[in-house]
């Protein structure tokens, strides 16, 4: 599980908290976010494991949506899906859940709290793994090898893209998070336009 506290002046200090959770049977997206938001938290989401480049990815969604929020700027009525929509890169709510949601058959879920301290966040992960029958799995939240195809389909990153991302001394898949952020910070773009 990654933490991170942030301070923002609407929501006061909150602590963002992610982390993957595999599970044994493939579970109905609808299931896993009753059981997601009925444990409470602030805010939460539920992303496709495939579809997240890595902690970054999800902090740097979370910060830009927050300051969505606190500008009036919001394309959605909740943070919650603000924050989904931000992890896409997508305006359209219905594009970003295909994008970054979980699927019917997704044995890795990534899940996003708002929490009010570090104790929260662990309760609410442990409560959810705990109902789900599944497992925590960080590296759900990582960047690999095996997700890096998928991210470039879903994003939409060509071949050319990713090799002009790649500093020096510095691999694909660092260079594939880039990009990926580079989609997210876009939708600030896409808003003025």
């Amino acid at each position: 599980m990654k933490l991170f506290q942030l301070e923002d002046p609407i929501l006061g200090k909150v602590v963002v908290a992610a982390a993957g959770v595999r599970v044994v049977s493939p579970l109905r997206p609808d299931d896993v976010l009753k059981v997601v938001k009925g444990k409470g938290g602030i805010i939460c989401q539920i992303f496709d494991y495939l579809a997240v480049a890595s902690w970054r990815h999800l902090l740097h969604a979370s910060i830009l949506a927050l300051k969505a929020l606190r500008e009036g700027r919001m394309l959605a009525r909740d943070l919650g899906i603000e924050i989904l929509l931000y992890v896409a890169g997508e305006r359209q709510i219905r594009e970003a859940i295909s994008k970054v949601g979980i699927k019917e058959d997704s044995r890795g879920i990534v899940i996003l709290y708002f929490a009010r301290d570090r104790e929260e966040a662990e309760r609410l992960f442990d409560e959810v793994v705990k109902e789900l029958g599944g497992l925590l799995d960080d590296s759900l939240i990582e960047i690999s090898e095996d997700k890096m195809e998928e991210l470039k389909r879903r994003f939409s990153i060509c071949e050319e893209e990713l090799k002009a991302s790649v500093a020096e001394g510095e691999d694909e898949l660092k260079a594939l998070i880039k990009c990926v952020l580079s989609r997210v910070a876009e939708i600030d773009i896409k808003k003025e336009a």
